[in-house]
């Protein structure tokens, strides 16, 4: 079955509730043996993004919401941003005691993450709706002139640009041949930056022109480019020898990450939303319902996982890697550890959650929000706690 349907629905679900009510529910999910629910909090509308999970606070922000701090022990509300100000939910990043976060109009804002306070704010003069990069001290910010809730400018070359996270000076700008850059990964100084692109004399119906370049991350300028036509995309990683992406056809693709050239092609069978890369291993999985695990250099498959629960029952967002396990959230709210290196289950929880993005873990700690706006923090249970990897917190 082809679930491409899927697509527009996924990326703009429509459930809209206000308010903010605090729940005290440990032990709600069904048969718990691994995780417990600890607390759950509404928001006021879907949440498009993983909550982040600090050591004391757990940051959270709706599609059409303000950002919220709630401590992390208890579940209740710490702090929250100014009401009446359009914050853009994808935009938002938290690096040590600050977060940073997109406004409409092209303002880019620094608070703390203790009480929520503004730091410093500057205008780009051009919209962030993608995750920034921290690197270095830096913010590596992209912008976008294509997006929603923007008059939409395909013409637009938008500006990827380097700002110092402390004290929101500008270090370089540099102008792109892209109009919707997505959050670039960076390796060994070079960083990569992937976007869609205008052109009219590409008529194609799956996919569109878009654009993979390499940047010195010391002033932006380029190194090589790389042209296809993949269309939007959805997620890029990074390593010494290979530049993996995954764009709107759901093709994985890798580039020699020295020159840019095609390393290998590999057909995902259907809708994937997102990848994770690490040591040479590329994790992902797609609406036919499988997890797969293959080899950055080659594109062989290393392992390939089914998930439960037929046809409509597949991995939502990034998977999160840990010592040993990979975790990640199935469209039916049940939440998957597996062996990262054999694939195979070490156990599943369902959450009854209706989301439409992925899961974080911090430690023993897990966050995942919903459609619905609902905020939901679990516990791993003692005897099954791991120290969870911070290799890739970003969607």
């Amino acid at each position: 079955m082809n679930f491409k349907f899927l697509k527009k629905w996924m990326v703009n679900p429509v459930a809209l509730l206000t308010g903010f009510t605090l729940f005290f529910a440990p032990g709600l999910v069904k048969g718990a043996s691994d995780i417990e629910l600890i607390w759950q909090a509404k928001l006021e509308s879907p949440i498009h993004l993983p909550p982040v999970i600090t050591a004391e606070t757990v940051i959270a922000t709706s599609s059409k919401g303000v950002v919220k701090g709630f401590n992390r022990k208890s579940g209740q509300l710490n702090w929250e941003t100014e009401k009446g100000i359009r914050y853009w939910d994808r935009s938002l990043v938290v690096h040590d005691d600050k977060f940073f976060v997109g406004l409409s109009g092209g303002l880019f804002q620094a608070h703390s993450i203790v009480d929520g306070k503004l730091l410093w704010q500057l205008d780009l003069g051009v919209d962030v709706q993608s995750k920034p990069l921290v690197k270095h001290n830096t913010l590596y910010i992209p912008t976008t002139y294509v997006g929603p809730e923007l008059s939409n400018d395909p013409h637009g070359k938008a500006i990827l640009f380097a700002v110092d996270l402390n004290s929101g000076k500008m270090k370089w700008s540099k102008k792109t041949g892209n109009y919707a850059p997505k959050s670039p990964p960076i390796n060994d100084g070079t960083l990569f930056l992937a976007g869609s692109y205008y052109d009219p004399s590409i008529d194609i119906d799956e996919g569109g022109p878009m654009k993979i370049s390499a940047h010195n991350i010391n002033d932006g300028s380029l190194l090589w480019d790389f042209k296809g036509v993949d269309g939007y995309i959805k997620a890029i990683y990074a390593d010494k020898d290979a530049v993996v992406y995954v764009g709107y056809q759901d093709f994985i693709n890798a580039l020699n990450s020295q020159n840019g050239q095609q390393l290998w092609r590999v057909d995902t069978g259907n809708w994937t939303p997102s990848l994770l890369g690490s040591d040479g291993v590329i994790y992902y999985g797609s609406a036919t319902t499988k997890g797969f695990a293959i080899s950055s250099q080659n594109g062989i498959k290393l392992w390939q996982f089914n998930i439960d629960g037929g046809s409509f029952n597949y991995l939502l967002g990034k998977p999160v890697l840990s010592e040993g396990k990979l975790l990640f959230l199935t469209q039916r709210g049940d939440i998957y550890a597996l062996d990262s290196v054999s694939g195979k289950r070490s156990w599943v929880k369902s959450t009854q959650v209706n989301a439409r993005a992925g899961l974080s873990v911090e430690g023993s700690t897990i966050a995942m929000g919903g459609i619905d706006g609902t905020l939901q923090l679990y516990q791993i249970r003692k005897d099954n706690a791991y120290r969870v990897s911070m290799i890739d917190r970003r969607l």
